[in-house]
């Protein structure tokens, strides 16, 4: 497992720090050896052709090269598995037309302000994928709650927790172009606005990614937060996107 959180915009060091973390003792849980680093340099062949799975550990601003990132497109058509977390889908898919298109989709928007961070309730709308599995489907969560310019089925994903709008404030009166961070707008229901979501790739069998928004705080995923409950699913992400979470995998199809 290659975990990679180099910075080139906004650094969530309390995320990089709790995040990396839970991925060496998930590592452990999966047998899988682990290498940490912010060095793009290691997005090569050579390097890549090491590794089964990669994490973008809240990854900003143009972190990789143009060459680097054809390097990691390559290997990831060859049945690579990515997952990227938090500050990966807000602060990076600007400068890297794939990774914004094919793995986050839509465009972040803003989270709230003033409180930055509020309980509010997660909804499963995927029970059955592997990704939620153990997972109630509904809990409470405190966090930073990301918004995104469209919700993620409309950019081909496949929508695995969302949150209820009417659970907490989504207000931002302090910084930005955008104030109300509702995407239900419609009034079609509380339950419109996916935070976490997967795609598989190339057919649906090679090549898998999986976005979790979660991921600012230190302890978002430390096994007694919440009943351990993002820990959770960040392990299942982890072990759907390498083919690893049974045989009945409902997530591609297969």
């Amino acid at each position: 497992m290659l975990v990679f959180s180099e910075t080139r915009g906004w650094r969530h060091n309390e995320g990089i720090a709790g995040a990396g973390k839970a991925l060496v003792e998930l590592a452990q849980d999966m047998d899988y050896a682990i290498y940490s680093t912010e060095q793009s340099a290691f997005f090569n062949p050579e390097d890549l052709a090491r590794f089964k799975l990669v994490v973008f550990n809240n990854m900003s601003g143009a972190a990789l090269t143009k060459a680097e990132q054809a390097a990691f497109e390559d290997w990831f058509a060859r049945g690579g598995a990515l997952v990227a977390i938090h500050g990966s889908g807000a602060r990076a898919e600007r400068s890297w037309d794939w990774f914004r298109d094919d793995v986050i989709g839509s465009v972040f928007t803003a989270h709230p302000a003033a409180p930055q961070f509020q309980t509010a309730r997660v909804q499963s709308l995927a029970p059955a994928h592997p990704v939620m599995a153990g997972i109630p489907e509904s809990f409470e969560l405190n966090e930073e709650w990301y918004s995104f310019e469209r919700p993620a089925q409309d950019h081909g994903m496949t929508p695995i927790a969302g949150l209820d709008e009417t659970s907490y404030s989504p207000r931002n009166d302090v910084y930005g172009d955008y104030q109300d961070l509702r995407m239900d707008l419609n009034g079609e229901g509380p339950i419109a606005h996916p935070i976490i979501w997967s795609k598989c790739h190339e057919g649906g069998w090679r090549a898998r990614s999986v976005y979790i928004s979660l991921g600012h705080q230190v302890g978002t995923f430390d096994k007694d937060v919440s009943g351990g409950i993002a820990r959770k699913i960040l392990k299942n992400a982890l072990n759907w996107s390498v083919k690893n979470s049974g045989q009945n995998d409902e997530g591609c199809g297969d």
